[in-house]
């Protein structure tokens, strides 16, 4: 069997249900690594142990027989998982999908493979029953202190915090902002994800505000192997909150041919998720879980919109999908507790952050294009000239070439054609009525004006426009602008003057 990175090429006479890139070969031939080495065989990101048939790409395979995954560690289980309810250990939620962890809105159990939707109903009828019975008929002491408790417990029912206590010898229930009861919460609208799966973008949460790409891509890089054939990019490092910062990054397969392709965010994220690996990044960069924000299928859409979350009435669920403003781009999305408030408020903030800062670069580049524009125009406006000017030297060359040409010849058909159609002009230029005429009306005017322009000005011999004034006032005050601006750099210029010549002859005393 030839595998396609992560281990060379060779042939495996024992055992033919290994994963894609790490099967494990034959107990006497030897293998490299992916992302790390083992004399058993190894997959991508770690070791496959030497009792599995079923090696994984990032190692350490489960023992059953025909059932390893691509990565290893792979259950038998089939659950699938839902957006804001439980999920099995399989898939997660719907901006989340992580193995062996919950959707968005919800924690998962990890050790139960078999909840259906039937279970998760019964659970939060149970859950219903226990609030209801704390909010209304506590047994905890049988007087009229049972009251007063009743009414501790719907304030800290709604409010979605605390512990609610309802009967002796029973647990109280502790109290969340998703509770039956809870006050505050709502639905909000967000942009479904459109990363597929061959994109191979997975998303880290790390506990270090602070974290920046280098120190991100050093970390994750040395965790994952060092491994010339994988190339890591870190796309981005963002401060999600205080506490908290995300790195969005995916790898690419090198092959040996020169040709790349990213890895799956599915298997990148099951290999990110095997303890060692977790280990590492969480000691150098405080780790805390991966992510992968796929792309919903229309079904899984219709699955989703189809079922009201958990502690949301079902029908301002409906109403809020009938009002969304996006159907083909967004997702109702419930809100609950103030936690969740401010999350997406500090995210709104990081994102108007952000349009803001390209908005600002959007601006700059506009300014240096405008003044590029302004540059050329004038460098046309300057060709005009030059053409102009250049065409009417190479007519003159034309005129004495055709005199020099035509020198000693009879006047032909076309140039007695063209000196009557000259003359005739020339008789419509001297006609007393025509242009003539009021030619030289205009230079009068113009004698007349000049000699009026001699005399001495008693008042405004003209008017502007509106438009034209306020051009003249705006270029004033601009030359008045200039003249200010030179006036403090040459009252700067002459303080910086004063102090070198202070400093000279200070200099010069020392010295002598």
């Amino acid at each position: 069997m030839t595998f396609t990175f992560g281990q060379s090429s060779t042939t495996n006479t024992t055992n033919s249900t290994g994963g894609l890139f790490g099967a494990k070969p034959a107990a006497t031939s030897s293998a490299s690594t992916g992302f790390s080495q083992s004399s058993s065989g190894t997959g991508l990101f770690g070791t496959s142990t030497t009792t599995s048939t079923g090696g994984g790409l990032f190692g350490n395979t489960s023992a059953t027989p025909a059932t390893g995954g691509l990565f290893g560690n792979t259950s038998t289980s089939t659950a699938g998982g839902s957006l804001f309810g439980n999920t099995s250990s399989s898939t997660g939620g719907l901006f989340g999908n992580k193995p062996a962890t919950g959707g968005l809105f919800s924690s998962t159990s990890t050790t139960n493979n078999t909840a259906t939707p039937a279970n998760n109903q019964n659970a939060q009828q149970a859950s219903l029953i226990q609030c209801a019975k704390a909010c209304s008929q506590p047994t905890l002491f049988g007087d009229e202190r049972d009251q007063i408790m009743a009414k501790l417990n719907i304030v800290q029912c709604s409010w979605g915090t605390g512990k609610a206590y309802y009967a002796q010898n029973q647990a109280p229930i502790e109290l969340t902002p998703s509770n039956p009861f809870g006050r505050f919460k709502t639905v909000g609208y967000s942009c479904l994800p459109t990363a597929k799966d061959s994109d191979g973008l997975v998303w880290l949460i790390c506990k270090k505000p602070d974290l920046d790409k280098a120190t991100a891509t050093a970390a994750i890089q040395t965790a994952l192997g060092n491994n010339s054939q994988m190339k890591l990019e870190v796309e981005n490092v963002r401060k999600l909150n205080p506490n908290q910062s995300e790195v969005t990054m995916y790898v690419k397969e090198v092959k040996p041919d020169g040709s790349s392709k990213r890895v799956l965010s599915s298997i990148l994220c099951q290999g990110l998720n095997q303890q060692n690996i977790k280990n590492q990044l969480t000691t150098s960069i405080g780790f805390e879980e991966v992510i992968v924000r796929s792309a919903l299928t229309k079904d899984e859409i219709k699955k989703i919109i189809a079922t009201p979350p958990a502690a949301i009435d079902p029908v301002i669920w409906k109403q809020a999908n009938l009002e969304n403003p996006d159907k083909e781009k967004m997702i109702p999305v419930p809100m609950m507790g103030f936690k969740s408030l401010n999350q997406r408020l500090q995210l709104q903030n990081q994102m108007t952050e952000g349009h803001q800062n390209r908005n600002d670069i959007i601006q700059k580049e506009i300014r240096k294009l405008q003044d590029k524009q302004a540059t050329t125009r004038s460098k046309i406006e300057e060709r005009k000239r030059r053409i102009l000017d250049l065409s009417h030297r190479v007519l003159e060359v034309i005129i004495q070439q055709e005199i020099q040409r035509k020198s000693g010849l009879a006047i032909q058909t076309e140039e007695e054609q063209l000196r009557t159609q000259l003359e005739a002009l020339n008789n419509q230029l001297r006609a007393p009525t025509q242009f003539r005429g009021r030619i030289n009306e205009l230079l009068s005017s113009i004698r007349m004006q000049y000699e009026g322009d001699m005399r001495p000005i008693s008042g405004p011999t003209g008017s502007l426009d509106t438009t034209a004034i306020a051009d003249i006032q705006k270029h004033l005050k601009n030359q008045q602008e200039g003249i200010n601006h030179m006036v403090e750099l040459m009252k700067t210029a002459c303080s910086d003057l004063e102090i070198i010549e202070t400093g000279l002859m200070e200099s010069e005393g020392k010295r002598f």
